[in-house]
């Protein structure tokens, strides 16, 4: 127990000394540069790391999905905070994908999800812009293998 409260201690201290070269900092969506996200998502999403680094310590991500996309049921390592930016999001639980027990969330709107937890989203109609925060290591782990875009890579 020990080790845990010194080791939580000094990422503490770590993470607020890579703060403390930087006094702030603006960031203007329409400057946002837009990457093909990587490759644990469905194709045809886009990210853009507006913070941090999302394999250690805090940071703040925007996904961009397009019309009608879909990310399988699945859960992170860590807790997932999403603010819906622009369109509509849709969140079920479960390890099963059902859109008739989904939530829809809208602009402005704010979700998140324990560490393990198992869920997915889709959306509707028109693009949909999120942000995700959190404190990294961050990644997605699917329920079932055959819904995972990294074992489905043609060669």
């Amino acid at each position: 127990m020990k080790i845990k409260v010194i080791a939580f201690v000094l990422s503490l201290f770590l993470t607020g000394s890579l703060y403390a070269q930087e006094k702030y900092s603006f960031v203007f969506a329409d400057k946002l540069e837009w990457k093909d996200a990587p490759p644990s998502m469905p194709k045809g999403a886009k990210i853009s790391v507006i913070e941090g680094d999302m394999k250690e310590g805090p940071f703040t991500a925007r996904l961009k999905f397009p019309p009608n996309f879909k990310v399988p049921p699945h859960w992170h390592p860590s807790v997932e905070h999403v603010t819906v930016i622009k369109g509509n999001i849709y969140f079920g639980t479960g390890d099963t994908f059902n859109p008739d027990n989904a939530t829809k969330l809208s602009k402005g709107d704010f979700e998140w999800q324990a560490v393990k937890h198992t869920h997915y989203v889709f959306t509707k109609g028109g693009e949909t812009i999120i942000q995700i925060h959190g404190i990294a290591p961050f990644g997605i782990n699917y329920v079932n293998a055959a819904d995972d875009p990294r074992n489905n890579v043609q060669k």
